[in-house]
């Protein structure tokens, strides 16, 4: 027990309580965001007075680290993620559980950037081998997906290629999808995915994904199965070539469902889903998604702006390949029109695009601990649905970098500035995306669409 009166294991339930987390202790909430915050502060310099190599238990750093990232506290507490880092790794492997160890991973991969930004003394190599330890130790056959899900989605996330742990994980996904029912958990087993083909782990991927696709196609298409999971799912299915003809089918039958509920970023991934899919001839005769892209490109902008994706896609029913791939590039390609067009109404076209790409957090804060403002100053956000290998496809300034000629004027700005753009699409992409640099050709096509294989 510190000085101030309270124990470690008191500890996470009071900060549980300050996050709005009822606990069998404590059951009453804190509701005014500033109060929250400044016991928040409060808390964590009461944490810091414990000793980090005698006091802190597994599942109490678990607890405080997870709040803490979710409270988006970084810069306020930085020293309270690098005293917890030092803790975890103090704890012997054989001490955690499944949870534990999926909680701190994930905690310190949500917060990995601010704590790059603030230079954070955390060695991250060191904590995250420490916790791949700690995770080897537990039994394959008693991980649960959950956890699997989220320590493979922490990987991710921060890049981290492991392969002993990923073998060691797989080993206790092909246990549980032997044991249960796993299609009931559509968010876990999207991260599953999604985490494959960020790290392209395909040690024992045949073997795996016989266990998995049977469990995969039985996903249910509904409220519970989210667009962002959707379209992971298919990116994912793209990235490592998988061809079970029921899992692309599957596919296909989530994208008709969702297609009017999907982002830019969603809409991008089922693009390159589907170029994978062409590319490798899976389409049937004469449906070509580059062919459709082409076609939605040389589209009046305001005849293409009036076409709602929920008319498109037939209020969810499913649609055949043909009407698909249709569907999907008059999406993408409205919904990059409308992107450039926010941009050009904040003032963000032109030269000033570059502000776009400005994600820095803010730099860390010399001001005393009482001076820290409220919760709120973030002013980037974690792009988790990319991979390493997809940074060609971020934004269009990436593929300018990369020699794109096509530097092409906005033809949403022109809807900004006078109600009508005038021409078609394809004269103006150059600010929300640059749709015409991945089709302008055949060949160009190919080759950046393999880019993120």
């Amino acid at each position: 027990m510190c000085r101030y009166g309270v124990d470690t294991c008191d500890l996470p339930s009071v900060v549980g309580t300050y996050l709005h987390i009822p606990t069998p202790c404590l059951p009453h909430t804190y509701t005014d965001p500033e109060v929250s915050h400044y016991l928040l502060d409060f808390m964590s310099v009461v944490a810091q007075c414990f000793d980090a190599d005698e006091e802190f238990s597994p599942q109490a750093i678990s607890n405080i680290v997870n709040a803490y990232a979710k409270a988006d506290m970084v810069e306020e507490v930085l020293p309270l993620f690098e005293h917890m880092a030092l803790a975890a790794q103090l704890v012997r492997p054989e001490e955690f559980n499944g949870q534990a160890v999926a909680n701190i991973l994930n905690a310190y991969a949500k917060v990995s950037r601010q704590l790059q930004q603030f230079d954070a003394q955390v060695d991250k190599m060191s904590l995250f081998n420490h916790m791949s330890a700690a995770a080897q130790a537990i039994d394959a056959h008693n991980l649960d997906m959950q956890n699997i899900a989220n320590i493979m989605n922490a990987l991710a996330k921060t890049y981290i290629y492991d392969h002993a742990l990923l073998r060691h994980l797989t080993k206790g996904l092909r246990a549980n999808a032997a044991r249960q029912d796993l299609s009931s958990d559509s968010q876990a087993m999207a991260n599953v995915m999604h985490a494959l083909a960020t790290l392209n782990h395909r040690d024992g991927l045949e073997e795996l994904m016989q266990d998995l696709v049977p469990h995969m196609v039985k996903l249910p298409i509904d409220a519970s199965c989210q667009a962002q999971g959707i379209a992971n799912v298919c990116w994912s299915a793209g990235v490592l070539q998988l061809r079970q003809a029921s899992l692309l089918d599957w596919c296909r039958r989530a994208i008709s469902a969702r297609i009017a509920l999907m982002n830019w970023s969603c809409l991008r991934q089922v693009q390159q889903f589907l170029l994978t899919l062409e590319m490798d001839d899976l389409l049937p005769e004469g449906v070509r998604i580059s062919d459709s892209l082409a076609s939605a490109l040389t589209t009046d902008a305001e005849q293409l702006m009036a076409r709602h994706p929920v008319d498109l896609n037939r209020a969810g029913k499913d649609l055949p390949w043909a009407e698909l791939v249709d569907v999907a590039a008059i999406c993408l390609v409205r919904s990059a029109c409308l992107y450039s067009l926010a941009l050009a109404r904040d003032g963000l076209a032109g030269a000033d695009k570059a502000a776009l790409l400005s994600r820095d957090a803010p730099r860390r804060s010399s001001s005393p601990r009482g001076a820290s403002s409220p919760k709120g100053k973030r002013t980037w956000r974690d792009d988790d649905h990319e991979g390493p290998q997809r940074r060609a496809f971020r934004l269009p300034e990436a593929l300018s970098a990369e020699g794109t000629s096509d530097e092409l004027m906005p033809a949403a700005a022109g809807l900004a500035a006078g109600g009508r753009g005038g021409g078609s699409v394809g004269d103006g992409m150059g600010v929300g995306v640059k749709v015409s640099a991945i089709v302008g050709g055949r060949v160009d096509m190919c080759l950046r669409a393999s880019a993120w294989m």
